[in-house]
């Protein structure tokens, strides 16, 4: 969710500073309070001032994130400029979510990834989880090393290159496994940087 960029807050300290009669002799007390005064003032203004900054950074990072992922889905090629979805045809669902996993850069995927990934793979057949896992399987960067937690089934057949995926038919929509393999590559993306 984007956030709202916060209001400019008029420090409260402002409101207390008490204005001096001209050519009126201003004691150093005087002095003193005015300056505490502006620096509380310097102070809630900076701090709102940041707030602003991270908030508009974030808006400014969420947009470029979405107009790549619009661009990447206007494309219908792997990593933009790749093979079409339909080349890849078995393997071409989990490198989709591969893709828009490397597109994506906040740690939750975009409300609409799997109206995307439908878009992208419209032409692709489904296909049977296994053989889906064993064609992408070379082509896909599984993570580190190590072993992969069993919530994570994509993640942890493509990286032993057997699956046990699928429907009852052994077939399953290329957008349902793409969609999958976006969601573990972001938890897997969260778990490490934390």
């Amino acid at each position: 969710m984007r956030p709202l960029l916060p209001p400019a807050n008029r420090p409260k300290a402002l409101a207390d500073l008490k204005s001096f009669p001209e050519g009126a002799a201003v004691t150093g007390t005087e002095l003193n309070q005015l300056l505490n005064v502006t620096r509380t003032a310097m102070q809630t203004m900076l701090q709102s001032v940041g707030r602003i900054r991270l908030a508009a950074t974030q808006n400014l990072k969420a947009d470029a994130e979405e107009l790549e992922i619009l661009w990447w889905t206007f494309g219908g090629r792997r990593d933009g400029d790749g093979e079409t979805w339909e080349e890849l045809s078995l393997g071409a669902g989990i490198l989709a979510g591969a893709d828009l996993a490397a597109r994506t850069h906040f740690d939750t995927p975009i409300a609409s990834a799997g109206t995307l990934l439908q878009r992208v793979l419209a032409d692709v057949a489904p296909a049977d989880g296994a053989e889906a896992v064993a064609s992408a399987a070379p082509m896909v960067s599984a993570g580190p090393a190590g072993p992969v937690h069993p919530l994570l089934p994509l993640h942890r057949a493509v990286r032993q290159s057997d699956a046990d995926v699928g429907s009852a038919d052994g077939k399953i929509d290329q957008w349902l496994l793409g969609e999958q393999f976006l969601r573990e590559t972001l938890l897997i993306r969260r778990y490490l940087s934390s």
